[in-house]
């Protein structure tokens, strides 16, 4: 019994992850805009630091950023390897937006928990997502 019920929480899991996924305006680069509006300027390199993104992830996401207008790259002056990222005014709104759309819709996803289901939840997760990333990759793809 407990593999189908590791098998339904796996299945579960899939599926509320791609409902969250399909939900949001700017996939995988909401979170980018929020940190930027946070912690201001900073080099893409402390951006992989951050979000623990690939490297090649992260460069895909910044140029679709950088296209929509929403970030400037500029190479740092004192080690031309580093490209500094900031948002620009378009860019602040947006991380705004975002950040209001992320409470908003946090609020909605989990108004069916009690305060105490919540934190017994929080409490898994948190339990659970250290052993998740000690996943190889290739696993990790697999649960996708």
């Amino acid at each position: 019994m407990e593999n189908a019920d590791d098998l339904t929480l796996l299945r579960l899991f899939r599926h509320a992850a791609h409902h969250l996924d399909s939900t949001r305006k700017y996939r995988g680069q909401g979170w980018l805009l929020i940190l930027l509006r946070e912690r201001g300027a900073m080099t893409q390199r402390e951006l992989t630091t951050l979000t623990g993104r690939r490297s090649a992830t992260l460069s895909e996401q910044l140029r679709n950023l950088d296209r929509a207008g929403l970030i400037t790259r500029e190479r740092d002056g004192a080690d031309r390897r580093n490209l500094n990222l900031s948002l620009t005014a378009e860019g602040l709104a947006a991380a705004a937006r975002v950040q209001a759309e992320r409470a908003e819709l946090a609020g909605t996803l989990f108004a069916g928990l009690s305060p105490e289901e919540k934190r017994q939840l929080i409490g898994l997760l948190q339990k659970l997502l250290p052993l998740w990333r000690q996943l190889p990759r290739e696993k990790e793809e697999e649960l996708k």
